[in-house]
């Protein structure tokens, strides 16, 4: 679940990483060590491993931090706002 959360942040926002590639390669390494042991280990789950990454892209995509690009504030400094997709769910506009 850590893994594929830590890649979905890594792709939303890759201007903060200067690309990311490195990570995610990185990330890609793990995650493929850690399914390889889990083939060559007798009583590891993989399948398991599987539903937890594909799990916890799911609610990382949903809940997860996605920030963008507002505004400066008056002493320069970026003002960014979280627009992760759960709260275009959550925040429906009532119509009269």
């Amino acid at each position: 679940m850590g893994f594929s959360a830590m890649t979905l942040f890594v792709l939303r926002h890759r201007s903060l990483f200067g690309g990311g590639k490195e990570d995610l390669q990185q990330i890609a390494r793990v995650i493929a060590l850690n399914m390889a042991i889990g083939l060559l280990s007798k009583g590891i789950d993989n399948w398991g491993h599987l539903g937890g990454l594909l799990g916890g892209a799911a609610i990382s995509w949903f809940l997860g931090p996605a920030w963008s690009y507002e505004s400066k504030s008056a002493d320069g400094r970026l003002i960014y706002t979280d627009k992760a997709p759960i709260f275009y769910l959550t925040n429906k506009k009532r119509t009269r």
